[in-house]
């Protein structure tokens, strides 16, 4: 009878144990389900400030040639700019303001896995990860800091899009093997066009005034300067009229020729930029003559695309040069180099060493027709670019003289009515005022001069800002561009009495007007039916 109490009391030992054991089991489960259920929480929670932000990298990784590309901005000495590039001013940096904020906005969408072997399919491998060895199903790397290098404010990883969910992309934080499906409205580019002003010149067509194409150009293999023709275009009045110099006597400027050069300098887009050597960009900004006290490194930066320095110390390309003079006195002279074919970051920031460009103008046994550059093989992919070495100077003859607004207004009361001037009598009160009407005309001048003055001072701020702008930096364009700038003489005249060309219109003969439907003829017109 006394092992019944032990029993009993040993029943209620277990039991007590067992309900401990579940309830603790419980308040696991309950975290681990807090834990696992984090949907629609935000991606990184303590990441409020938009400004915080100083440097973002993307990584993207190619899987065709297995490479990491990576692509940073990032604040240095208070202002913008790209690593990658050289240190390229990163102008549109209101960009990463937006990037910042959107990824500010990122939520936990929806839970997709936490199967790691899922990373691969949903396209969310960390592109910096070395452990694994496929090369498929790596995604975008976006980090967002501080500083370059710096506190992390927001890192994630940016997979494939998701087929059910409209909208959404597999999103993976690093370290962690969940993915989720996340709303990315982020436009993370990585193209170095994005984040800078492509507009090389800033150019108004409106205002060019003289355009001269100078087609001296210097012969490496001979180490010789040739001769070229040297056309001056200068516009008139009307601004759409446009004279050469020493024109012939059976032809005309092609003044379409004239906009069509003038839309391609207001066009021209940079496609990408190598840094100058310091002496160089230094000389450059001191020079107001174009001559250049050049160190041996200069020289040979210039040479490897296609600029060279004369004995009189002037600068000349392989491809002569543009000069292109607006009304606000402002002379950009554009001096074309070599050829350089590639793509991606390989034309828009050249390889490790440049002398691996691809160069046919400089190379000694080129042999091409100069009236006519030559395009340049390219393989798939790749695109055709020339080196653009820019300069600026101000031309105080290009400013127009400014024009008296009142000259056209009738301000004073009108002379002696009676006056008759082949008699000469002046009627008595009506005596002209000598002095007072040369003080007007004083004043008028002085304030004229004072309006064109203002025009100058405007003109020279403005050719400083580009001097700064472009001393830096060889530029790359289209080869294409210079090809359409580059014009003959004979490229820009036409005979007088060719009729000019018809337009042609959708749904009628060609080089006139839609026929008619019956009935409805303009008058003096037959119908055609």
């Amino acid at each position: 009878m006394n092992e019944w109490p032990k029993t009993l009391a040993f029943a209620a030992v277990a039991a007590l144990t067992t309900g401990i054991a579940l309830t603790l089991s419980g308040l696991d489960q309950r975290a681990a389900n807090r834990v696992f259920d984090d949907q629609g929480q935000p991606l990184f929670e303590s990441f409020e400030d938009p400004l915080a932000v100083q440097a973002m990298d993307v990584i993207e990784y190619n899987p065709d040639t297995a490479t990491v590309t990576p692509f940073k901005v990032q604040q240095k000495a208070g202002k913008w700019s790209i690593p990658s590039h050289y240190d390229y001013p990163a102008e549109a940096k209101d960009r990463l303001a937006k990037t910042a904020a959107g990824v500010i906005d990122l939520k936990k969408d929806t839970i997709r896995s936490d199967d790691v072997s899922d990373h691969e399919k949903l396209g969310v491998i960390d592109p910096l990860d070395t452990k694994t060895t496929s090369l498929k199903g790596r995604g975008k790397r976006v980090k967002l800091s501080k500083q370059a290098g710096g506190e992390s404010l927001a890192d994630l990883i940016i997979g494939n899009e998701i087929k059910d969910r409209p909208g959404q992309r597999f999103v993976r934080l690093p370290n962690s093997p969940r993915t989720y499906g996340v709303n990315v409205n982020v436009d993370l580019s990585t193209r170095f066009s994005d984040w800078i002003t492509q507009d090389l010149l800033k150019l108004d067509t409106s205002k060019v005034r003289k355009i001269v194409i100078d087609r001296h150009k210097a012969d490496p293999a001979r180490g010789v300067l040739v001769p070229g023709e040297v056309t001056t275009l200068t516009r008139g009045t009307p601004p759409d009229s446009w004279t050469i110099d020493n024109p012939p006597v059976d032809k005309k400027v092609d003044t379409s020729k004239i906009s069509g050069i003038s839309s391609t300098l207001s066009g021209l887009k940079v496609m990408g930029v190598r840094p100058k050597p310091d002496g160089l960009t230094k000389d450059l900004k001191q020079s107001d003559d174009g001559k250049f006290q050049l160190s041996q490194k200069a020289v040979l930066s210039l040479q490897s695309r296609g600029f060279y320095r004369t004995r009189q110390g002037t600068l000349v390309s392989n491809q002569g040069e543009i000069q292109v003079g607006t009304d606000q006195g402002v002379v950009y002279v554009l001096r074309f180099g070599d050829v350089t074919v590639a793509q991606g970051e390989a034309l828009s920031a050249g390889t490790s060493d440049d002398a691996d460009e691809q160069k046919p103008d400089s190379a000694p046994n080129s042999k091409t027709d100069d009236s006519k550059p030559a395009q340049t093989k390219k393989a798939p992919g790749e695109t055709e670019g020339r080196f653009l070495f820019i300069t600026a100077r101000f031309d105080p003859e290009l400013v127009p003289t400014p024009v008296d607004s009142n000259a056209s207004r009738v301000t004073d009361l009108p002379g002696d009515p009676f006056n008759h001037q082949t008699l000469g009598v002046t009627t008595p009160g009506f005596e002209p005022d000598v002095a007072a009407d040369q003080l007007k005309a004083k004043e008028k001048a002085e304030k004229l001069a004072m309006e064109l003055e203002k025009l100058r001072a405007e003109g020279r701020k403005q050719v400083q800002q580009l001097s700064d702008r472009y001393a830096g930096w060889y530029y790359v364009v289209a080869g294409d561009a210079f090809r359409s700038i580059a014009l003959n003489r004979d490229d820009l005249l036409k005979d007088p009495n060719a009729a000019p060309a018809q337009p042609n219109f959708p749904g009628g003969p060609q080089g006139g007007m839609p026929e008619l439907p019956p009935g409805f003829n303009l008058p003096g017109m037959r119908s055609p039916h």
